[in-house]
């Protein structure tokens, strides 16, 4: 297997032990609203959004340096 996937899969696993062990109930706040929901909810969102925002800054940044 390639390093890229080993490292890939262990980062999955440990994002699952994670979610699994935070499933209680959490409140979240955000000026005028309250969100109340299991955290298990809330953690991978929180991942896919970094993701995302990571991805889309490197790839800006990219961009800019080939320009």
């Amino acid at each position: 297997m390639k390093p890229k996937i080993i490292v890939l899969i262990v980062l999955i696993a440990l994002l699952l032990v994670l979610i699994i062990q935070n499933s209680q109930e959490t409140v979240f706040r955000v000026l005028f609203w309250r969100i109340s929901a299991p955290q298990i909810v809330f953690v991978p969102l929180a991942v896919v959004l970094g993701f995302f925002l990571g991805y889309f800054l490197g790839r800006s940044d990219r961009k800019r340096k080939a320009a």
